[in-house]
């Protein structure tokens, strides 16, 4: 079976964490990604900014409409009030999460890829030790599924 180190992708995009709102976008959109990890000047992962954590500023908008929206978030808890939080948000480290699930070089791409779906993320950073070496994602994994395998070797094992 592959290892994420076979299927990872080497040349990450990264931000820092004073990166602007506005310049966030901009990264995911000229590297056509959905994600990017944030590190601190020794490439040590300290969270990840995807276009969930960026969506909030849009959907809450701005002014008085966030005002009202805060208080009624506010009333009623739940997510909301992180989601404000978000919306006014203005550099990566307003926005990233934090506490980010990551894969090891060295391990297996089938746990890999148990974990985004047990997490519900597009994407693992890779960490060795505590630097940033690689990002594997969805599409990273698929690939181990496009080697010259007959089809009968890809039917379910368990």
């Amino acid at each position: 079976m592959a290892r994420v180190q076979d299927l990872m992708t080497t040349a990450v995009v990264t931000v820092g964490p004073q990166t602007s709102f506005k310049q966030l976008v901009g990264v995911l959109l000229d590297n056509d990604v959905s994600g990017v990890p944030v590190v601190d000047r020794e490439d040590r992962l300290v969270g990840i900014v995807t276009e969930a954590d960026l969506l909030p500023k849009e959907a809450f908008g701005t002014g008085e409409r966030r005002r009202v929206l805060r208080i009624v978030a506010e009333l009623l808890a739940g997510d909301a009030p992180s989601l404000l939080a978000q919306a006014e948000g203005r550099t990566a480290a307003d926005l990233m999460t934090e506490r980010v699930s990551v894969a090891n070089p060295e391990e297996d791409a089938r746990h890999a890829a148990q974990r985004m779906l047990e997490h519900g993320v597009k994407r693992l950073p890779v960490v060795e030790g505590e630097r940033l070496v690689g990002i594997v994602s969805r599409s990273d994994l698929l690939r181990a599924f496009t080697r010259d395998e007959p089809d009968e070797a890809l039917a379910f094992r368990s």
